[in-house]
This record gives C-alpha cells, structure tokens and sequence, in this order.
C-alpha cells in the first residue's frame, strides 16, 4: 500500500495524506479502466505505463507480479491471447505463486491465461501453447476437485477452450453454456461476460453461425456494460458490428489464399 501511495505522489505530485486509500485506489482503477467519466480530481491521466516502465517494474519484486497480473487480466479480457499465452510462457506458470504464494490471484491468474493459451493454440495450432494450457487446465481442474467453487464458471469455459482446439463442436457448445450459466448464477457478471464473448468467437471462427456469433457479441456488450465496464463494451461493439459481414470476408480471404497457393509449385510450399 506504502508502494502505491508513494508511486501515486510521485506522479500527481500531491502530498501523500491527500491521496486516496489503496482500496479507492483498486476502485478507481477499475472505473478508470472501465470508461468511468465521473472520477475524483485525483484521477490519474496520460498512459499507465510503458513497455520500458514494465521492464524496469519486471526486476522490483515489490511490483513485478502486479505488472504481470493486471497486464495478463487486460490481454484476456481484450483477446490479445497470443500476447497473454506468450507472457506466461517467458515467465513460467507459476510466477505469481512464487512471489506471491498465498496471493488470491494465483487462481485468477491461471483461469485467466489457461483460456488465452488454449485461444492462442487455436489460433496458431502452435505447441508451446497448447502445452501450457494443459498444464494450467489440470492446476484449476484440481482445484475444483478439491472444493473451490469460485472458480467453477471458469473451470467450464476452460473446458469450452479445450473442447474447441480439440474440434468437438458439441462438447464445447455445451460447455460454453455451461460456463455462462454458472457464472450468471454465481454472480460473476464478468465471467458471463468473458464466457459470452468467447462463444461467439467460436461461433464466428468455428462454426460460422452468423446469428448466433452476433446473439452471443450482444450479450457479451450487455453483460460487460452492466458490470460497468462500458469501454470494453464499446470495443467490443465496434471489433464485431455484423458477424456475417466478417464471416463472408474471412471465406473470400480464404479462398483467395487458396488460389494462390495453387499457383505456387509443390516443390515450393
């Protein structure tokens, strides 16, 4: 707390006693990161940080798995998932663990970067990722084992991720849905969000179910607008206007790739 207090001086150069608590501090940076437009005066402006700033922060044990969480928490939640799955293959599985070891955001962390690593595996079929996202399948499947129930919605998208690089379109519709049940029920109106938006990705990319892909993006933008989080509802919006109109695009890209490759002699490809 110490830490963000002095940071936070430091960059509004106000006196310290003038400054928020930590727990206004996590509240405006969720409003913040939210699109909030009614902030206290204190709110800060400009960039969070930088690459050459997370650097640095990288080599202080005191903010390094804060970077690295709160980085990896935006990645996912704005499907940068080859950036996410690619952080935690640099700095292990385990790294929050290791500085953090009673840290409630080890299991947050793990749900987390699972789904971009089995999101980055389908997307590239690339190993290094599907073999992280195993290994960190089978922590939070153990953790449901042993009892945690806060992590069950979780536990089902993540097994909606695996369902879909494995090709079995049923299983992963089932799960989907699962997962987004789960997480309206329990309360976690960010998960059903994040679970929402992942179905109708994989509607779009897999199935190429236009109305269902565009159902499953309106929910999404709902839930996340509900939760407060009304920039990334925004973002979500503008990314997927008409899932048709994408479908039809990303087929002729296809198409035309195919063509080409036809052009190119086999001895080449």
């Amino acid at each position: 707390c110490d830490i963000m207090r002095q940071a936070l001086q430091k960059l509004t150069g106000q006196d310290a006693s003038s400054l928020p608590s930590s727990g206004e501090v996590v509240s405006m940076q969720t409003q913040h990161g939210a699109g909030a437009t009614s902030l206290p005066s204190n709110t800060l402006h400009g960039d969070v940080t930088s690459k050459e700033d997370i650097t640095k922060f990288e080599n202080d044990k005191a903010l390094a798995d804060a970077v690295y969480q709160w980085r990896g928490i935006l990645c996912t939640y704005f499907s940068h998932h080859i950036e996410a799955a690619d952080d935690v293959i640099l700095h292990g599985h385990d790294f929050i663990s290791k500085l953090r070891p009673a840290s409630l955001f080890v299991m947050w962390d793990a749900c987390l970067k699972a789904v971009s690593c089995f999101a980055a595996a389908t997307l590239t079929g690339k190993t290094k990722y599907k073999n992280m996202a195993r290994l960190l399948r089978s922590k939070v499947k153990k953790w449901v084992q042993m009892g945690n129930i806060n992590i069950r919605h979780m536990h089902e998208l993540i097994e909606a991720e695996w369902h879909t690089f494995k090709g079995n379109k049923s299983a992963a519709t089932s799960a989907y849905k699962s997962a987004i049940l789960l997480s309206a029920r329990d309360g976690y109106q960010y998960g059903a969000a994040l679970c929402s938006e992942r179905f109708g990705e994989f509607h779009l990319l897999i199935t190429q179910d236009a109305d269902e892909a565009n159902y499953r993006f309106g929910q999404a933008a709902k839930y996340w607008q509900e939760w407060g989080a009304l920039a990334k509802a925004e973002a979500l919006i503008k990314k997927y206007p008409n899932a048709e109109e994408i479908i039809a695009k990303k087929n002729t890209e296809r198409v035309k790739l195919s063509c080409a490759m036809r052009l190119v002699p086999t001895s080449l490809r």
